[in-house]
């Protein structure tokens, strides 16, 4: 039993520190990368192309800068998402162990003194 609540104990401790180390990666990760922008303004001398053009790039540009935005939402959720879950198991460690001493305590009242 008390091997069990120590393996317990154990592996609670060991989650919350990979969930924060998970957590610490997605925060810092860096979503942003400069070769995603692939089109650009370009003039053709006026025709209709020069507009057809800029409003290419003008799309692809709004998308690519959705994507991103996307990307660093989703990455910030997943890292407060990582650090609540790191803190449950901190506190269901702390919670394991303050069971472990009331359960010691209970047991040392309850044994017959001679």
């Amino acid at each position: 039993m008390k091997l069990k609540n120590n393996l317990i104990t154990t592996m609670y401790f060991a989650l919350a520190i990979i969930s924060i180390v998970f957590a610490i990666i997605c925060l810092t990760a860096d979503v942003y990368s400069p070769r995603y922008i692939y089109t650009f303004h370009e003039s053709y001398g006026g025709d209709a192309y020069t507009g057809i053009q800029n409003a290419a790039a003008d799309t692809s540009q709004n998308i690519i800068g959705l994507g991103l935005e996307l990307g660093n939402l989703i990455k910030d959720c997943f890292g407060l998402s990582f650090i609540l879950v790191g803190l449950i198991f901190v506190v269901l460690a702390i919670k394991s162990i303050s069971n472990k001493k009331v359960l010691q305590e209970k047991i040392q009242t309850e044994t017959p003194k001679e």
